[in-house]
This record gives C-alpha cells, sequence and structure tokens, in this order.
C-alpha cells in the first residue's frame, strides 16, 4: 500500500508556470520520455488504481492533463494499442465515465486552421475498421432515459453561412458495396411519433430532398428509384390509410400550385413513356371522378372536362 515514489507539490501556492514533475528531452529523435511497463495481469479498476492515475477532484476550470504537439507532422500525438484478438467482450481501449454530470463535453476536438482532410487517413476523428464484418465501428447505445423535446442522442450542428455549393454536412460514402443496405433506420417502437422529419423553412430556389441515379445496369424490370410499401392489417375497420400524401399549399397570386409532377421520356423513338400508371381505382376531386377497376367509371360529378390538360 505504500508508494514507490511519492512526489508533493507546493498546493495553491504554486505560480502559473510551476511544475511538480519536467521531463525535457532536448533534441531526441527517437525513445520514450517516460515508459510504465507492467508484466503482471493487471486487473485494478478501482479509484485508485490504474497504470497511470490523476486525481483532480477539486478540478473546476483547469486542465486535468494536456498535452501539446505543436511540431506533428506524420506522428501521432498520442497512440494507445489494444491486445487484438484476446481482448474479451467487455474489454475496453478507453474508457470514459463522465459520472452524473449533466453539462459540458466527454471529448472536445478543435481544430483551428483551414481543414482540408479527406483521405482516408484524415478526419478530426477517424475510425478505421477495415477487417469489421458482422461488428458495429461506432455505437451509441441508449436503454434508460427519456430523451426530451430538445434532447438528441446525436446532433450535427452548423451555424456558419456555408456557401459553398459543394459542401456537405453529413457525407455517407460507399463506392465499392455491390449489395446490403448502405443506410438503414429502423423505429419498430413507433406509433404515434415521426420516422424521420426533414425542416427546411428558409428553402427558395433549392430543393428539400434531391435523390438521383444515372445507372446504366438496369436489368429484369426491378430497377426502382423510390420504393413505398406501406402493409398490414387494420386494428379497426373503415379506415382510410395513405401510402403518400402530398400537399402544396403556397398563397400567391395567380399562382400556379402543383403537389405532384410526373415525366418520362426518352431519346430513343421505340420506347413507350408513362408519367404515371395506376394499379387500382381512381379517385379525382373527392368523387368529382371516379374510376373502379371492376366497373369502369362510376361518377362523373360536376366535372368540366374542359379544364383538364391531358398532354
Amino acid at each position: 500500500s505504500g508508494s514507490g515514489m511519492r512526489m508533493t507539490g507546493s498546493g495553491a501556492t504554486m505560480a502559473t508556470t510551476g511544475e511538480l514533475v519536467d521531463l525535457v528531452l532536448g533534441a531526441n529523435t527517437v525513445g520514450a520520455g517516460m515508459t510504465i511497463t507492467s508484466t503482471g495481469a493487471y486487473t485494478g479498476v478501482g479509484a485508485a488504481d490504474g497504470l497511470i492515475n490523476v486525481v483532480a477532484n477539486s478540478l473546476t476550470t483547469g486542465l486535468g492533463s494536456q498535452y501539446s504537439f505543436t511540431g506533428l507532422t506524420s506522428g501521432s500525438g498520442m497512440r494507445m494499442t489494444g491486445s487484438g484478438t484476446t481482448m474479451a467482450t467487455t474489454g475496453e481501449l478507453v474508457d470514459l465515465v463522465l459520472g452524473a454530470n449533466t453539462v459540458g463535453a466527454g471529448i472536445t476536438v478543435t481544430s483551428t486552421g483551414t481543414y482540408t482532410g479527406v483521405g482516408v487517413a484524415d478526419g478530426l476523428i477517424n475510425i478505421t475498421a477495415n477487417s469489421l464484418t458482422s461488428g458495429y465501428a461506432f455505437q451509441i447505445p441508449h436503454t434508460t432515459s427519456v430523451i426530451s423535446t430538445t434532447g438528441s442522442l446525436m446532433r450535427l450542428s452548423s451555424t456558419s453561412a456555408d456557401t459553398g455549393t459543394s459542401g456537405t454536412l453529413l457525407s455517407l460514402n460507399s463506392s465499392a458495396s455491390l449489395s446490403g443496405t448502405q443506410f438503414s433506420q429502423t423505429y419498430s417502437g413507433l406509433t404515434t411519433g415521426i420516422g424521420q422529419e426533414i425542416i427546411v423553412n428558409g428553402l427558395s430556389s433549392g430543393t428539400a430532398l434531391n435523390i438521383s441515379s444515372t445507372s446504366t445496369a438496369a436489368t429484369s424490370n426491378t430497377q426502382k428509384m423510390l420504393n413505398i410499401a406501406l402493409s398490414g392489417t387494420s386494428a379497426t375497420s373503415s379506415l382510410t390509410t395513405y401510402g403518400a400524401y402530398i400537399s402544396n399549399t403556397h398563397d400567391s397570386t395567380s399562382g400556379v400550385n402543383v403537389a405532384l409532377y410526373a415525366s418520362a421520356s426518352s431519346s430513343n423513338a421505340s420506347s413507350t413513356n408513362y408519367a404515371a400508371q395506376f394499379v387500382g381505382s381512381v379517385d379525382i376531386d373527392s368523387g368529382a371522378f371516379l374510376y373502379d377497376t371492376k366497373t369502369g367509371i362510376t361518377a362523373i360529378d360536376n366535372l368540366n372536362l374542359g379544364t383538364l390538360n391531358f398532354d
């Protein structure tokens, strides 16, 4: 229970530039400034354990640990190497325990330069898992507390005036994957909420959601740009459900509001182009025109055919 070496500072009388331990390596190019070697099966997990243990329980606005690498080029400011395949399921290379804090940051990465790194080895946070198969490279589990209105399990925020036309707040890139699901969202417990919401209240001439493909590999009549499937047995009878619900309610003088615009074309004269195909009955203007797949047209009520434009 003793100490192999103990150094006791002067407490509150230490000046800003004071140092309890000062290791000056000079102009060395290799070697270690400090090496800690433990040859035993180390199992210490208590508050007083750790091959390196920094205790600063009275710390408020200062720094518990600080490292400066102002001349760093291709090296690493800090490297942690795990035990490889011998690590158990509950093993952790880095374990950050914030305790009962209600504000503040667990990890803060600050870059004051004009960062331009876009290579596979770049990134203010870079996770490389080239041997990953069925595991997770990045996981945020949440099982207990109820996330409130302003809470977020993960948030990406940008308050700068991003004027670059090719700038991206979140970029997901998969260039070699040929099958599987590239982006999957599962909300199996959702009932009355919203699965995904996109709000762009400042939209002017832009597009809120843009999906594009220039693929020339279409085969077997199965290529689909957007596939929406809604199914299941309703809990009660006489319900009306919608596979897609689109509205456009702009208020403008002499304006034209189009809720759905569909176009199909081809430069090949032998192609057949359908702007829309309906498999099922058709209802226009809440019963003004009804077409039933079994009995044909069943209602034309207050429908001025002269205003319809079939181009």
